[in-house]
């Protein structure tokens, strides 16, 4: 619903250009952007898995923010914000997060790492969507 509400469609059917339509709406209860920062070719190996696994944990707050609030949710990664309202669509590199570069992979970590669900999400679904694999920017769709 809540992606219907925002881009008249459905997630499976969104495309890059529709991510424009977030440009200006604000960060909510229901809607939260991430920036996803390129991996700095100065970092050596170490410190690269240091900042996947922060990105990752990043995202994963998010979700289980949005399972604990009881509201469906929206999670967009590659969006840049200013004052919690998204002002720019950057996307994501595929070789910043890897693992998290096939909708299958991303909803695979998700419910690995997600293993504790609250009991009143009877109806707990996870949607995911990459909309483009260029620039590859990521779609969570809690709904329930």
């Amino acid at each position: 619903m809540l992606v219907e509400k925002l881009f008249r469609k459905d997630i499976h059917s969104l495309e890059k250009t529709d991510l424009n339509t977030l440009i200006g709406v604000p960060e909510s209860k229901s809607i939260e952007f991430k920036l996803i920062k390129d991996n700095d070719p100065a970092l050596n190996r170490s410190e690269l898995k240091k900042k996947e696994e922060n990105d990752k944990e990043n995202i994963l707050k998010s979700v289980v923010a949005f399972l604990n609030s009881n509201n469906p949710g929206l999670l967009v990664l590659g969006v840049k914000t200013e004052n919690e309202i998204a002002n720019r669509i950057s996307g994501v590199k595929k070789d910043v997060l890897p693992q998290l570069n096939r909708e299958i992979s991303l909803e695979d970590f998700i419910k690995e790492k997600v293993k504790a669900i609250p009991s009143f999400l009877k109806g707990y679904s996870l949607d995911t969507k990459i909309v483009d694999f260029h620039m590859v920017e990521l779609l969570f769709l809690l709904k329930y």
